[in-house]
């Protein structure tokens, strides 16, 4: 028997980064669906309550987060929307009762965000340098770059519930930290 809230992907060659909403009533994924490469994969959403899925944006590749309210998704997208035109990954957030995307950085290389339990906070890694983490403000104000000696290549971090602590999986061992500083 399945849990109560189950969702089987029947197409694509790649579905990854499932992220429950908050409230457990719908499920955020990257997915490649009919495409053949997975530079092609989309974010979607599906509605557990509606039994309904929908497209959100095109050219995810990477895992998301969900604002804590459940009406945001935020994740990287690459672009080449840029004074360069090279292509970058950068933050953006999605909100989900307006259908409308918003970029949060420009030129920053940034992947995976984690965000702080408040919302007010994005972790993240430069794809330039995985030795380091950022905090970026997901409103006004102004990121800051925490310094973890020994952090080897980021893979992955998430915040405490406490806010005031992170967690970091590099390709050495797992540290937490302090987020003040």
């Amino acid at each position: 028997r399945l849990p109560c809230c189950a969702f089987r992907a029947n197409t694509g060659f790649a579905n990854m980064f499932p992220a429950c909403s908050p409230d457990g009533k719908k499920l955020a994924y990257v997915s490649t669906k009919n495409a053949d490469y997975f530079s092609q994969s989309s974010l979607f959403v599906y509605d557990f309550t509606a039994g309904e899925e929908k497209l959100v944006q095109s050219g995810v590749r990477t895992d998301m987060t969900w604002s804590p309210d459940g009406g945001k998704l935020y994740y990287a997208r690459a672009t080449r929307d840029n004074p360069h035109w090279s292509y970058q990954f950068d933050l953006y957030a999605y909100d989900l009762a307006a259908e409308e995307e918003t970029r949060i950085t420009e030129g920053r290389r940034a992947i995976s965000p984690a965000l702080s339990p408040d919302g007010r906070w994005a972790l993240t890694a430069p794809l330039d340098r995985p030795t380091r983490l950022v905090l970026l403000p997901t409103g006004a104000g102004s990121p800051r770059t925490l310094a973890l000696p020994g952090l080897t290549r980021f893979l992955w971090t998430s915040f405490f519930p406490d806010g005031q602590r992170i967690v970091v999986v590099d390709d050495s061992i797992v540290r937490g930290t302090t987020t003040r500083g």
